[in-house]
């Protein structure tokens, strides 16, 4: 007989979902027990963002495995060392590898065997979906029982071991789905997107729009997208980023400043808050104070909505962005 419940025996405890560890809470949010998928085309930055959220793990004291079978060592190296110059961590303590997969039984068992040998790892990651699903012998991408058959031993390893699983994968040509069969998208918990943004390519920015396709959990709490960073790119001139103390600012918004994921200038005397400027998009922290009450809007106000902040470059370049009312909320 199942369970009844009221919202009177939710709301004074007497019941309780399931706990959801979340780990990588600086990345991508991912869940101790499942499966998560990060698409994105081909040289967006799928493995770079995923070596990035495995120096998260590193930093938070967990143990991550990242395995491409399509890269060489050399490769996966640069990549590691491209994130530590931005994102610092331990990289003796990242482990990874690019061998294939032992392939002498049945896919099913062949793939349980391998991940079991990484059972002491928090967080394991495979790059990419369909070159394991066809490295390990599963016919077709786009048949449901084989897919779902890939996934049942992702996930039972996942919750048995207390892992969490990134799996990446491609989207179609047209870069708008997943490719392959529904249960790519149907059967994890998590589905995120990476992408770059409009008008901009790897050649204008080291940053990407990070989109929440699927969040059974809600463990984003309803934050479906953001702009992270998932490489160095010295020749890209980037606003400069600038390492902040001030009493106006809360701790934890600092610290994700002082990880240099965002760029910061000053705002002087407008209010007390900072303003951030990333990728021509500004983004304003004004402390917990209301916006309306500030010498910032006061000034947005009386310039006929509109608010200009000169930007320098890590080259010393500068330029002037403008925020008008579209831009302010």
């Amino acid at each position: 007989m199942p369970k009844r419940n009221t919202i009177d025996t939710i709301t004074l405890g007497i019941f309780s979902d399931e706990d959801v560890s979340i780990i990588c809470e600086d990345t991508i949010k991912l869940e101790r027990g499942s499966v998560a998928v990060l698409s994105g085309n081909s040289e967006v930055g799928k493995s770079f963002l995923a070596l990035k959220v495995c120096a998260n793990a590193i930093n938070d004291g967990l143990k991550p495995f990242f395995w491409s079978v399509e890269d060489k060592n050399k490769a996966i190296l640069g990549r590691i060392k491209n994130i530590e110059s931005f994102y610092s961590f331990n990289t003796a303590e990242l482990e990874f590898s690019n061998e294939l997969p032992k392939i002498n039984k049945e896919p099913i068992n062949c793939l349980k065997e391998e991940l079991n040998e990484l059972a002491d790892c928090d967080l394991i990651v495979l790059d990419t979906f369909s070159a394991f699903f066809s490295t390990l012998g599963f016919k077709d991408q786009n048949n449901q029982n084989d897919v779902q058959n890939f996934f049942n031993i992702l996930t039972d390893i996942a919750k048995s071991n207390n892992q969490a699983i990134l799996l990446l994968h491609h989207l179609d040509k047209k870069g708008e789905s997943l490719m392959g069969s529904s249960v790519i998208i149907n059967a994890p918990r998590l589905v995120y997107k990476l992408s770059f943004e409009k008008g901009e390519d790897k050649n204008s920015t080291t940053y990407r729009l990070l989109e929440v396709l699927k969040d059974n959990n809600n463990i984003n709490a309803g934050e479906f997208q953001k702009t992270i960073k998932v490489l160095q790119n010295s020749s890209i001139d980037e606003p400069s980023i600038v390492n902040l103390r001030a009493n106006s600012i809360d701790s934890n918004t600092l610290e994700i400043i002082n990880k240099k994921d965002i760029s910061a200038v000053s705002v002087n005397e407008l209010a007390k808050g900072y303003v951030t400027m990333n990728e021509n998009r500004g983004v304003f922290y004004l402390s917990s104070r209301k916006l309306t009450d500030t010498n910032f809007y006061k000034v947005f106000k009386e310039n006929d909505n509109k608010i200009d902040f000169k930007m320098t470059g890590a080259n010393d370049s500068s330029y002037v962005i403008s925020l008008k009312n579209s831009l302010l909320t």
